[in-house]
C-alpha cells in the first residue's frame, strides 16, 4: 500500500458479529487494491472486533482497528474520528452491515478522478432485506434508489455551482444524504474541517449538506457500488420513550449545527431566506421521522415531549423552538 492510498473506506462498528466478515470480505476483493481499510469499534460487546482480527492478516496491513475506549451512542464521533486518521486521496464511507460491489473503488476512483471531483455523487443502490440471520443472496438483491427517478442521470453529470440552485434542489430532496452512496475528497473534508455532527440520526444530512455547499465540483454518477442491508433491529427503526427522547436531541440539536453553519458562511448572511429554508427543510425531515416511528403516540404526547425537552434544556432552543412553531402554523393552514 502507498503512503496515500487512492481510497480509505471508513467503517464504524457496533455489534455487527453478523455482518462484518461479509463487509470486509466485500473490501478485500475490490479490483482496486490501492486502498486502507479502517474500522472503528464502539465498544462492541460482542464477537465483532474478533470477526475483524481474524481477517487483518489477508489485508497486508490495510486494515486498521481503532477500539474506542467509550461508547459514542452513534456514527458520527467514530467517523470523525476515523477521518483524522485516514490518508486516502478520497473518503469511501460503509456501514459494517452493508457490503460494495467488487469494481466499486475503481469506478469510484476513476471517475472521481476523471471529473476532478469533490463529492462523487450515486444516485442507485442494490438493496436486500436480512431476514435476521445475517445471511446474504445475491439473487434477492433489488435496485433501489430514495431520489425522484425521472431527474435521474444516464451519465456524469457536473451539478451546477449555482448554490442558490443547489438549496433548492436540496430541498426538493434532488441529493440524498446517505455518506454511504458517495466518494469525498479528503482534503475538501480536511481543509474546510468538515464534521459528522454528534446527535444520534441525520448527522449525515447535516454532513452532506456542508459538502454540497462547499464542493466546487459536486457531480452525479449513474453508476452503482453499494449493498444496502434493511435491518428491522437497526436503531432508526427502534421505538420507546428512550428513542423519542433521541430523536428530539436530533431536532434541537441539530437544527442548532445547521444554523452555526449556515451563519458562518456569507452566501447564507446575503441569502437569510434560504437558510431559513434550509432549517425548515432539516425539522420537517425530524418530525416525518418521527411521526411514522410514533404512530401510536398521540399528537399531544409528542408535543409534550418536545415542550419539555425544550424547557429541560433551554440554551440553545431558540433556533428549533422558531421552526416548530413554524410548522405548526402551517399544519394549522
Amino acid at each position: 500500500m502507498s503512503e496515500s492510498p487512492a481510497i480509505s473506506v471508513i467503517i464504524p462498528m457496533f455489534n455487527s458479529e453478523k455482518y462484518i466478515r461479509q463487509c470486509l470480505v466485500s473490501v478485500l476483493s475490490q479490483k482496486l487494491q490501492d486502498f486502507e481499510a479502517i474500522v472503528i469499534d464502539d465498544c462492541s460487546t460482542d464477537q465483532s472486533v474478533a470477526e475483524v482480527e481474524k481477517l487483518m492478516p489477508m489485508f497486508d496491513g490495510r486494515l486498521q482497528l481503532i477500539r474506542r475506549e467509550s461508547n459514542a451512542g452513534g456514527a458520527a464521533v467514530p467517523r470523525n474520528q476515523a477521518i483524522k486518521a485516514a490518508r486516502g486521496k478520497y473518503l469511501v464511507f460503509l456501514d459494517s452491515d452493508d457490503m460494495l460491489l467488487p469494481d466499486a473503488f475503481t469506478m469510484l476512483f476513476n471517475e472521481s478522478e476523471q471529473a476532478g471531483a469533490d463529492v462523487l455523487h450515486l444516485e442507485k443502490f442494490f438493496l436486500f432485506n436480512d431476514d435476521g440471520t445475517g445471511r446474504f443472496n445475491a439473487k434477492e438483491m433489488k435496485l433501489a434508489s430514495n431520489e425522484p427517478r425521472k431527474f435521474m442521470v444516464n451519465e456524469p453529470v457536473v451539478v451546477t455551482d449555482d448554490l442558490v440552485e443547489r438549496i433548492k434542489l436540496h430541498c426538493k430532496k434532488r441529493f440524498y444524504w446517505s455518506p454511504c452512496t458517495k466518494t469525498f475528497r479528503r482534503d475538501l473534508i480536511v481543509d474546510n474541517g468538515i464534521e459528522f455532527t454528534d446527535i444520534p440520526y441525520y448527522e449525515d444530512l447535516i454532513f452532506s449538506f456542508k459538502c454540497l455547499c462547499l464542493s466546487k465540483k459536486y457531480v452525479r454518477v449513474p453508476y452503482v457500488a453499494n449493498i444496502i442491508r434493511v435491518r428491522q433491529d437497526s436503531m432508526s427503526k427502534s421505538r420507546g420513550n428512550d428513542v423519542l427522547d433521541r430523536w428530539l436531541k436530533v431536532f434541537v440539536d441539530g437544527s442548532n449545527a445547521m444554523d452555526k453553519f449556515m451563519r458562518g458562511l456569507d452566501f447564507f448572511k446575503q441569502n437569510p431566506r434560504l437558510r431559513h429554508k434550509e432549517i425548515g427543510f432539516f425539522v420537517e425531515r425530524c418530525f416525518e421521522t418521527i411521526s411514522s416511528l410514533f404512530r401510536d403516540h398521540d399528537e399531544h404526547e409528542i408535543y409534550s415531549a418536545i415542550c419539555q425537552r425544550l424547557a429541560d434544556d433551554p440554551r440553545g432552543a431558540a433556533v428549533p423552538l422558531a421552526y416548530f412553531i413554524s410548522i405548526q402554523k402551517k399544519s394549522l393552514r
